[in-house]
């Protein structure tokens, strides 16, 4: 599959955003022209920051569809399947893109809290004050950005990162979990199932592997998941599977048997029957839709 930055198709004057992020691990975007959305499903290689001005969005984050309406913050981390929809006509945006690199170089407390919140719903709206300040952060990291001759920038965009995360990171996902401890203990399960999820999904497909890799009934794992993400274990397991089969479609030249053989199917028959079970179709039609 290839993977991408951004589902977007830039204007001319935006066409190559990325020329100088091979070697660097934050890249701002102030406000580029889409021209175009990517409309089938592409995998991230970078953690991205979108900074909702103006305008609206819809697509598929984390399986589940969302709109989004300015003004709001929608953070997509790497390694997600994602889907945008539609952008209106006046949507105008600030990206913040981070490798996974300087992601996990800022290394987080209370990091579990946070990521099952960005699972739920990876969006926050921003009222006035928050809005500021969040504008005042990507003013920071801009300033440090341009000091090309400093070798301590990118050190310097690390604190400031972290800083702003503890400032507005509350606000934005912490509260709602500081003041429901007692779900912690599920919210923990449900996080360790999605990161088994997103490194198994292709060898693995049957709920009783991640049960047993978490030590866990496959009954009681598959209602904790239900519980405290509105869908069953099973139905995760199908989505991350069908958005990698959709990907592999629609952004690669691999015959359908090579997209069987490398998502682990027995045969390109049993692939076939499975995708047609989950979208009504067969991998060929949904291919030259």
């Amino acid at each position: 599959m290839k993977s991408t930055y951004l589902p977007f198709e830039f204007s001319n004057e935006h066409r190559n955003p990325y020329t100088d992020f091979n070697n660097d691990d934050v890249l701002l975007l102030e406000k580029p022209i889409i021209s175009s959305v990517i409309k089938h499903p592409v995998k991230l290689e970078v953690t991205v920051a979108i900074v909702c001005l103006k305008g609206t969005s819809s697509g598929r984050f984390n399986m589940r569809h969302h709109v989004i309406e300015s003004p709001c913050l929608l953070i997509l981390m790497a390694g997600q399947t994602v889907e945008f929809e539609f952008i209106s006509g006046d949507f105008s945006a600030i990206f913040l893109l981070m490798s996974k690199r300087f992601s996990e170089s800022l290394k987080m407390e209370e990091r579990v809290p946070a990521l099952l919140s960005l699972y739920k719903k990876p969006y926050v709206e921003l009222g006035e004050h928050q809005l500021h300040d969040l504008l005042e952060y990507f003013k920071q990291v801009k300033r440090a950005l341009s000091e090309r001759d400093n070798p301590y920038r990118i050190k310097i965009i690390q604190h400031i990162t972290k800083a702003y995360f503890y400032h507005f990171g509350y606000y934005a996902h912490l509260k709602e979990y500081c003041e429901h401890e007692q779900n912690l203990r599920h919210d923990e399960i449900l996080e360790k199932f999605l990161n088994a999820l997103q490194t198994n999904y292709i060898a693995h497909r049957n709920l009783a592997f991640y049960a047993d890799l978490l030590c866990l009934s496959p009954r009681y794992l598959s209602k904790i998941i239900k519980d405290n993400s509105g869908l069953s274990a099973s139905e995760w397991i199908e989505e991350y599977v069908m958005l990698e089969a959709k990907a592999l479609l629609k952004s690669t030249d691999l015959t359908i048997q090579q997209i069987s053989d490398r998502l682990n199917f027995a045969s390109q028959s049993f692939f076939g029957k499975y995708f047609k079970r989950v979208m009504g179709i067969s991998p060929s039609v949904y291919r030259e839709t």
